[in-house]
């Protein structure tokens, strides 16, 4: 937890990569599998968001970790990994459905009416956080705009913030400058978004130049 939580922080995320693999080990060799498990989404987590890892053998692994998060019995982060799972599939243009692999019938949109209705708001806040990733890199501005306001219902509140959220309050600030500039109407509203986006983000910068500058 310490390199998923704290060292994001201050160490670039590249450094944190394998300590997380070391620790699924650990977790393993001392029967501790809710840690071991946690670590393997954290990985996927941090090779997609903060170090841009090929996902050729990627998606090869997620595929294999989530397998193994529900022979485990760790249904929470076996829906993590699969998120992630879908989420690479979409970037790389493979038209799969991630979720039908471990949930017959199961889909993105089901995935996430389910979540709602069980009140598993961070899983809601996940599948935002996602499809707003996937609507922005692929220039569907409006889609991600959406996306941010969704998102918006499922607050984060004192959880802690790994690297997804970290890149997604990057994105944040890109959005809400260009719909600053596209709807004067609701200028205001966007433009101090932004803003809160960037004083985030210079206060980052001084705990860690390499990460956010």
């Amino acid at each position: 937890t310490i390199y998923g939580y704290i060292n994001i922080w201050k160490e670039p995320f590249q450094a944190s990569l394998s300590k997380h693999l070391e620790a699924y080990d650990i977790g393993t060799s001392r029967g501790d599998v809710e840690i071991a498990i946690f670590n393997l989404f954290l990985y996927v987590n941090m090779a997609i968001f903060g170090c841009g890892e090929n996902f050729d053998g990627l998606i090869k692994n997620i595929q294999s970790y989530a397998k193994r998060a529900f022979q485990c019995n760790q249904l929470f982060f076996g829906k993590f990994l699969t998120i992630l799972l879908q989420l690479a599939f979409e970037l790389m243009g493979i038209e799969e459905n991630a979720f039908s692999l471990n949930f017959p019938g199961m889909t993105e949109e089901s995935c996430f009416a389910i979540a709602h209705k069980d009140n598993e708001s961070s899983i809601c806040r996940y599948i935002c956080c996602k499809r707003k990733h996937i609507a922005f890199w692929t220039g569907d501005l409006d889609m991600a705009a959406q996306m941010y306001e969704l998102s918006q219902g499922y607050p984060m509140g004192s959880n802690a913030r790994f690297v997804n959220v970290l890149v997604s309050t990057f994105i944040d600030g890109m959005i809400s400058f260009y719909f600053a500039r596209k709807r004067r109407g609701d200028e205001a509203r966007w433009t101090a978004i932004g803003e809160e986006v960037i004083a985030s983000l210079q206060q980052w910068s001084m705990l860690s130049s390499w990460n956010f500058a």
